[in-house]
């Protein structure tokens, strides 16, 4: 294993356990969070069951249906409930794209591939691991049973049941509500209120008032489920529409108490938003810049925009010519010998890559990415700047959106 998957593994381990404590930190109507426990658990519990799966979620060498069951192994063997079952198949075929060392593009293209390429035993250790999770109001199901034997791949048992499952439903459409409704939403509602615990409470509540939630349904039926929807959904618009989100914490417990109380508990809604979450926070350790498509540059180099993408002009700025600026200038410095051709598959550079609100000028912003990153790369190779230098320096020369020296 390179010393870059180690790394990489160890990110993602990361990103998931913060996608998992962020989740429990938003005031979620009925759902467990870090005010109010319920339905006989705690947020210990939850926060245990992260940390026990993590490992096995980022093993290198394991396919989707074996991962997914040694986490929910791992879990059961940290606390005495079903606590995250549903967050397990979501984030498993996210985390495994994440891993995936032959694979080039996107998460979303990455993610496309694990679960094409899910076979008859993945679906096998997948049923394996619904029968130990032993889910609230799991029954026995018509076509493609747990209980039964694995007759078809992941995504033909998900689709079977995307009808009445929303986790299911993802599978079979690619995640494509998550990555092209939900991810949008939760960077706006971070954007506006700079609270990231407030951006994935309102998410929650929106994948609560959209969809009838399918723990609900499957534990109460799908009237009570069809019922907590439309109970959430103005809750929803006015948290939505809010400048400060607080205003609506006496609503939003309101509402908390009343659910608990009834013992209804949207636990699909919560999965989502951890998946969300945890999509929020991979994607952009996929932005590697690329020579041309399909032709990232060597070493693999991760692109950072220092502040957040506004409008498509950005994102076409970044990804266009800054991005063709910064992967030319990693490979003139394998060309050149700065960086040794030898070492350059087992090296990872990270570039943060600013373009101002104003540029207009796409020719000059791929000039100065490629001159900024090949001159920040030889620099970093020759051990500059010493720190003497700097202490030298850090009186006397001015940064350009300083406040003052």
């Amino acid at each position: 294993m390179t010393e870059a998957f180690t790394w990489r593994r160890r990110l993602i381990a990361d990103a998931y356990r913060e996608a998992c404590g962020l989740e429990l930190a938003a005031l979620k109507p009925g759902n467990v969070h870090r005010d109010a426990d319920g339905h006989g658990m705690t947020v210990d519990d939850f926060l245990r069951s992260a940390e026990a799966s993590a490992g096995p979620l980022t093993e290198p060498g394991l396919a989707l249906g074996e991962r997914i069951y040694r986490a929910v192994s791992a879990t059961r063997a940290a606390v005495t409930c079903n606590t995250n079952l549903g967050i397990l198949l979501l984030c498993a075929p996210l985390i495994q794209a994440a891993l995936e060392p032959t694979e080039c593009g996107g998460l979303r293209r990455r993610l496309d591939a694990v679960l094409r390429t899910a076979d008859r035993t993945d679906t096998d250790w997948l049923f394996r691991a619904i029968r130990l999770a032993a889910p609230g109001g799991l029954g026995v199901a018509h076509e493609h049973d747990v209980f039964g034997a694995a007759l078809a791949t992941p995504l033909e048992v998900m689709a079977a049941a995307a009808h009445r499952d929303q986790i299911a439903r993802q599978y079979a459409d690619g995640f494509g509500d998550l990555f092209e409704r939900a991810l949008p939403l939760l960077v706006g509602f971070e954007t506006r209120w700079l609270d990231p615990a407030w951006a994935a409470a309102g998410l929650y509540l929106d994948f609560l008032a959209r969809y009838p939630d399918s723990h609900v349904a499957r534990k109460l039926g799908l009237d009570q489920a069809v019922a907590v929807a439309r109970r959430a959904a103005p809750l929803a618009a006015a948290l939505a529409e809010a400048a400060r989100p607080q205003v609506c914490t006496e609503a939003l417990r309101a509402l908390d108490r009343d659910l608990k109380t009834a013992g209804i508990n949207p636990g699909t809604s919560a999965d989502l938003t951890v998946a969300c979450l945890l999509i929020r926070a991979l994607e952009p350790l996929y932005r590697l810049a690329v020579v041309a498509p399909n032709l990232p540059v060597k070493p693999s180099t991760l692109m950072c925009n220092k502040v957040t993408l506004k409008g498509s002009k950005q994102v076409v700025q970044m990804f266009g010519p800054a991005q063709r600026g910064v992967a030319m200038a990693v490979a003139a410095c394998v060309e050149d010998g700065t960086i040794p051709a030898a070492e350059a598959d087992d090296l990872f550079i990270c570039v943060g890559v600013f373009v101002h609100w104003q540029a207009e000028d796409e020719a000059k912003i791929q000039d100065f990415n490629y001159q900024a990153t090949k001159e920040a790369i030889k620099r970093a190779v020759a051990g500059e700047p010493k720190a003497a230098e700097v202490l030298q320096k850090k009186g006397s020369m001015a940064h350009p959106y300083a406040a003052h020296l």
